[in-house]
């Protein structure tokens, strides 16, 4: 069974260091990490496995290589268990799309957070951030500090460049903008993005489809830079349930004169709306306020 083939780190070892041809991770092989590791190279193909899974934090650094040289189907999985924290410092490169979950062991699912360190402007494949669980108290957390390590150009325009679905959760640590053209972001279901500081602003100006709800978390500003559309259809249309906008805590701000249009937004006590207008306000914002022209609110 291609089960029983197992890579692990050293248990008593601080670091594990493999160099020189690098270590690959082919289909269907579950690599373990079980002490922190600086690999050289690491090429993981998709159907593999790369696992974290104890409570405590672990860490890789060095080149992942997410690549697909026989044209696999599937996803390259990184899945941590029983709450574990995997900070990936390491750079991504390559193509192979990648998926960030939970996964049931014994001991149950867990809510594993996933640091993503590295500038990955080199990676073309998609980012799926998902929980298995798909209920609450589960979720699936990426933390980033930079909007570059959510990945670079993809071949073609990609509405789901970078999907998050199933209760999963953004943090982003520090004032960053996320703004690459090709890869759009898809928030399929009931998802939060949290802006974990109150002095930070995060601008997410790639292309966003609402699919359900996407809650605004922590004290911090999530600015959006463009127009929504709605479903995997790419309806410029809203639905009413996928287009739910809760600003739970801190502000949001639009960048842009469509960025809210379509958007059912909903501000908890305390939250607020922060506009950038210029010295001489225009005149019918200045009178008149926002307006969403696609839906009613």
């Amino acid at each position: 069974s291609s089960w029983q083939y197992h890579v692990r780190t050293p248990r008593k070892a601080t670091t594990a260091t493999f160099g020189g041809w690098g270590l690959v991770v082919g289909k269907e092989v579950q690599a373990y990490l079980y002490d922190s590791a600086i690999v050289d190279r690491l090429y993981i193909y998709p159907s593999a496995y790369f696992c974290h899974s104890t409570g405590v934090e672990r860490f890789v650094d060095g080149t992942i290589y997410a690549v697909n040289p026989s044209n696999l189907s599937g996803y390259i999985y990184v899945v941590g268990r029983d709450g574990a924290t995997f900070d990936i410092r390491s750079e991504i490169r390559g193509y192979a799309n990648i998926r960030f979950s939970t996964q049931q062991n014994f001991f149950g699912y867990g809510n594993p957070t996933f640091i993503l360190g590295g500038t990955n402007t080199a990676y073309s494949g998609q980012f799926l951030i998902t929980n298995e669980k798909k209920v609450e108290p589960y979720h699936t957390t990426v933390v980033i500090a930079d909007g570059r390590s959510m990945g670079g150009a993809m071949a073609e325009n990609t509405y789901n460049g970078v999907q998050l679905q199933n209760r999963s959760v953004l943090r982003v640590t520090a004032s960053t903008e996320i703004a690459e053209p090709t890869r759009g972001w898809h928030l399929l279901g009931y998802n939060t993005i949290q802006v974990a500081n109150g002095n930070d602003e995060v601008k997410l100006s790639s292309p966003l489809t609402m699919s359900g709800e996407l809650v605004k978390d922590g004290p911090g500003t999530l600015a959006l830079g463009g127009g929504c559309r709605f479903t995997a259809e790419q309806s410029d249309v809203p639905i009413a349930g996928t287009n739910k906008l809760t600003v739970a805590a801190g502000r949001v701000k639009p960048l842009a004169k469509g960025s809210f249009d379509g958007l059912a937004i909903s501000f908890a006590a305390g939250t607020g709306l922060a506009l950038a207008l210029p010295d001489e306000a225009d005149e019918d914002v200045a009178a008149f306020g926002l307006v969403d022209v696609k839906w009613a609110t």
